[in-house]
């Protein structure tokens, strides 16, 4: 083992590059890299019989490294690396609270294991168990608890789940997509050729949300997006020799003035003007129905008192969004007669014609 005493240094800046897993190195690589450091931080250069020497002291005790030496696919070079890059001599070794955390993580994103293209999940989670990685710690784990301690809501019965890592993919390497889509009460398919932007679960389904390329009927508008359930896409393939289009608007701003998935681009933002039983007002104030939710001030709480007096001791509220025909009225109504719109009366006219229906399909 080398005992000079520029060695430690040298060995850090070696460990650097054998665990680099987006470079790859020669003997010659790692001498002129090393060289380089070393004279940027003061120190002195060293031969490459010095790296080689150093690279025999990292394999022994009580280093123990495992490095090897390999043909690099494309360039033909001989490389040198550590056979597993997950590893570092100088990784600050986990705390048995930090891999439990980090256990409890992986469990919580359980609902993509085992998809195509999430499968580094699995093997992240492998490495837990493995005494060689995260630093090489070694750690006496408590496996008394085996179940999760934190889930979320999700339909594990949703056709096409497997369809998530195959577009998550197709996103992040932006990639044009051909796809057929059936709405649930059409009798035929349609076929779109997307730019897929951004994957987007609500009400326990998942969206792509996406914009297509141009169709006989409709031309390509940037500022049009759509959303399509995955469970409604029946089949699906990248597209060669057609070049992406990257999203020219703020997805997530346009999903803050909405509840739900669906964006109408033609209509406008409307305060929304409602009051909630004060059995319920509890519930609304720790889960607002929109992240624009006003709780009126006291002295416009009376005034809307003395203005709707059936609702002397009910509270009022106001959201800001763009109202839809469906997912804003289903929430609202969610509340039953424990919550009343006020205003818009388009808003209002619209809730209490579903109410009617509903009394005469109950009747």
């Amino acid at each position: 083992m080398a005992v000079n005493k520029n060695a430690v240094i040298r060995y850090m800046y070696l460990d650097q590059m054998l665990s680099d897993r987006h470079h790859y190195y020669t003997r010659t690589d790692l001498k002129e890299k090393c060289n380089e450091k070393l004279l940027a931080d003061g120190f002195k250069t060293v031969d490459k019989r010095t790296i080689e020497m150093d690279i025999v002291a990292l394999q022994e005790a009580p280093f123990s490294m495992d490095i090897v030496e390999d043909t690099h696919v494309i360039s033909g070079k001989r490389i040198v690396r550590y056979s597993d890059q997950s590893q570092s001599l100088f990784a600050k070794p986990m705390t048995a609270d930090e891999k439990r955390l980090l256990s409890e993580v992986l469990n919580t994103l359980g609902q993509f294991s085992g998809l195509d293209n999430f499968t580094w999940l699995d093997d992240l989670q492998n490495k837990l168990n493995d005494k060689k990685s995260f630093g090489r710690g070694y750690y006496n784990m408590d496996d008394g608890m085996n179940h999760k301690i934190i889930s979320f809501s999700s339909n594990e019965y949703l056709r096409n789940k497997e369809l998530l890592g195959w577009f998550f993919s197709a996103i992040a390497n932006k990639k044009v997509v051909s796809l057929v889509y059936r709405k649930f009460n059409s009798s035929e398919p349609v076929h779109f050729v997307v730019y897929p932007y951004h994957l987007k679960q609500y009400n326990d389904r998942w969206y792509l949300i996406c914009n297509h390329n141009g169709t006989e009927e409709y031309s390509y508008n940037p500022d049009f997006l759509m959303n399509l359930p995955l469970d409604r896409i029946e089949s699906y393939e990248e597209v060669a020799g057609v070049d992406y289009i990257d999203c020219p608007v703020d997805i997530a701003e346009r999903y803050q003035d909405i509840v739900g998935i669906t964006y109408h681009a033609n209509r406008e933002l409307q305060k929304i003007l409602f009051c909630v039983a004060p059995e319920t007002s509890p519930y609304i104030d720790t889960k607002p129905l929109h992240n624009s939710q006003i709780k009126l001030m006291l002295s416009d709480q009376e005034k809307m008192r003395q203005q709707y007096p059936k609702f002397n001791d009910w509270t009022f509220y106001t959201i800001e969004c763009i109202p839809d025909d469906y997912e804003l009225p289903r929430l609202l109504m969610s509340y039953g007669s424990k919550l009343v719109v006020l205003s818009p009366d388009s808003v209002r006219m619209q809730i209490a014609s579903n109410v009617i229906t509903l009394e005469q399909l109950y009747n």
